[in-house]
C-alpha cells in the first residue's frame, strides 16, 4: 500500500511579519525593520526542514506535533 511507505514532510518556513516600534496605543509605528537588518541578527526571511516518518500516518502525526510546538513558542510570553 501507498500510505504505509516511508514519508517525508517538508515545512517551508516564511517570515512574512516584520518588526515594529510600538507606541502607547499599542499599535504599530511606521516601518518595519529591514529584511537587512533582521539578517545581520541571524534571521533569515525563509528556512526549510523536513520530517520523516516510518509511513503516512506516522509522518504526519510528528509534523503535527512540531507545529504545535512552534505554536507554543509563539502563544507563550
Amino acid at each position: 500500500m501507498k500510505n504505509l511507505s516511508p514519508h517525508k514532510a517538508i515545512v517551508q518556513v516564511q517570515i512574512v511579519t516584520s518588526i515594529h516600534p510600538l507606541m502607547l496605543t499599542g499599535e504599530c509605528k511606521g516601518s518595519g525593520m529591514p529584511l537587512e537588518e533582521l539578517q545581520r541578527y541571524g534571521i533569515t526571511p525563509s528556512t526549510i526542514t523536513s520530517v520523516s516518518g516510518k509511513d503516512m500516518s506516522e509522518c504526519v502525526k510528528k509534523l503535527k506535533g512540531k507545529l504545535e510546538k512552534v505554536k507554543e513558542i509563539f502563544n507563550d510570553e
